[in-house]
């Protein structure tokens, strides 16, 4: 029984110690010149430090900068009870980015499809793994980006919760020739349309992280 409570005690230990770095990364980049802009790739020095601020924090899941101090009390703790185990995270990624480095990314289909195309090239831009991401088809990519968003309302009269707006993006990625690449959907909900669209947008370009491992 001793060995089992304490692999979850270095289990739990270790996820805080995580989470209080990642919630103290927004703070930390703040205090200087901030994170490094778009195009960033890790393998160097303290690089990987904004791999992380994507993973988990993202423009919608911001920590409050009001407790870093009160996390930095709990990291140095974790990190005193679980030097010994080493804490991996990677990431391969969906597809082969040095073959495909450029996305055209085609017209979204689906409510407020304007919005849509831009936001989420721009959050390719500055998180994914394609070293070009564009919306002009004479470019010349290597691959093309097709979206369908739905936005529903979930609505349960029997609930007294608040209905929450169902967001899910189907996706397929091409090559010039029709060839299939990767087709994947993902799905994230919220309060509001707008956020829903986004954050099942946000879901999307996390699918094509660039490959990092810390």
């Amino acid at each position: 029984m001793l060995p089992q409570t304490l692999d979850w005690f270095v289990w739990s230990a270790r996820t805080s110690l995580l989470a209080l770095l990642l919630a103290a990364w927004p703070v930390v980049a703040s205090a200087g010149k901030g994170p490094p802009g778009p195009g960033l790739r890790p393998g160097v020095g303290l690089q990987w430090l904004p791999v992380i601020d994507k993973v988990i924090a993202g423009p919608r899941l911001r920590f409050a900068r009001g407790l870093f101090g009160l996390q930095l009390g709990f990291a140095a703790l974790c990190v005193a009870t679980t030097s010994c185990y080493p804490l991996t995270l990677s990431n391969d990624g969906p597809i082969d980015f040095a073959r495909y480095p450029a996305v055209y990314v085609a017209p979204v289909i689906g409510p407020d499809s304007g919005f849509a195309r831009s936001y989420l090239v721009d959050e390719l831009r500055e998180s994914s793994g394609f070293s070009k991401v564009t919306t002009d088809a004479a470019q010349g990519a290597d691959v093309e980006l097709r979206v369908e968003i739905d936005i529903n309302l979930d609505f349960d009269s029997s609930s007294d919760e608040d209905p929450d707006y169902e967001g899910k993006a189907t996706f397929v990625l091409t090559t010039p020739d029709g060839e299939v690449v990767d087709r994947d959907a993902v799905q994230d909900s919220s309060s509001s349309e707008q956020e829903a669209l986004e954050d099942t947008l946000d879901e999307l370009v996390q699918h094509y992280l660039f490959p990092y491992r810390i």
